[in-house]
């Protein structure tokens, strides 16, 4: 069985990839920002087919008629590629994802057909080229989905987040919204190993790791769709950035009742944390 769900969900990429590479023909008299629309509505239901296959029920709750609305900044807490399944499968929109995934073979190509942005946070000089992008996409009226944290964790903790994407809803004045997802149980049991259902720290490759996760029968997962938090009193500078930053991240950690940790594998620590490291060492 976990054979035959692993070649539909490979033939469900195949034909998403072929109808990409149609439309992309097709509509080549209109501009990007329709195509990508006509994009994100094959991806959502893409990721549609991806919860069917694999049994996956998702029971959302809170503010879920807020989805209806476009322009969304939409986060979350991130704990693996699953996160961009459920989340994709709520509503159309963009990804914002890392750049090695454009290397993955066929994957990659099936991710930049539909106009995902590709972000390498360790490159500061583009930071303002990604900014405009999701700007732009949101002033057309189009989702964007971003795990401010841009790195999966365990689930146990959330991570500090990059305060610049913020700059895009604060450029646009779109709502934020923050969603909370957690994985509930497998095959009607609760989660004993989080390694079988999130995916963090490169421990495994995502075929690997999906290819583990289709012998469950089914899986049953919670969405909250938490109220959304206006832009307007915040300035798109980095003051504004870093306080938008840090009152999503003071909501997602109350909401999933989880410590933020400042210990981040992508930033460096500061010249004073290490200081004091130091002296307590000695």
């Amino acid at each position: 069985m976990r054979t035959i769900k692993f070649l539909l969900i490979f033939g469900c990429l195949v034909v998403y990839f072929l109808m990409g590479c149609l439309v992309r023909a097709v509509m080549f008299w209109a501009d990007e920002y329709t195509v990508i629309k006509v994009m994100n509505c094959l991806k959502f239901i893409l990721m549609r087919a991806f919860r069917l296959i694999g049994n996956v029920k998702v029971t959302v709750k809170g503010r879920r008629e807020i989805l209806k609305e476009r322009s969304l900044f939409i986060i979350s807490a991130h704990t693996g590629y699953l996160d961009g399944v459920i989340l994709g499968s709520l509503v159309p929109g963009s990804f914002t994802t890392k750049e090695e995934i454009r290397n993955l073979p066929l994957l990659g190509k099936i991710v930049a057909l539909g106009g995902s942005i590709f972000i390498n946070r360790r490159e500061k000089s583009k930071i303002i080229s990604y900014v405009h992008l999701m700007a732009e996409q949101l002033r057309h009226n189009i989702n964007i989905f971003n795990f401010p944290e841009g790195h999966a964790t365990d689930g146990t903790k959330i991570l500090s987040f990059f305060p610049a994407f913020f700059d895009a809803p604060l450029k646009t004045r779109s709502p934020i919204v923050p969603i909370t997802i957690k994985y509930e149980r497998v095959n009607g049991e609760p989660i004993k190993d989080r390694n079988e259902v999130y995916h963090y720290g490169g421990k495994t490759s995502i075929i690997r790791h999906l290819w583990n996760f289709l012998r469950f029968k089914s899986a049953e997962v919670t969405v909250v769709v938490h109220e959304k938090i206006e832009c307007n009193g915040f300035k798109p500078d980095s003051r504004g950035r870093k306080s938008m930053s840090d009152l999503c991240i003071q909501r997602l950690s109350k909401y999933t009742n989880l410590p933020i940790s400042r210990d981040h594998p992508l930033q460096k620590p500061s010249t004073n944390r290490i200081r004091k490291e130091v002296c307590k060492e000695h």
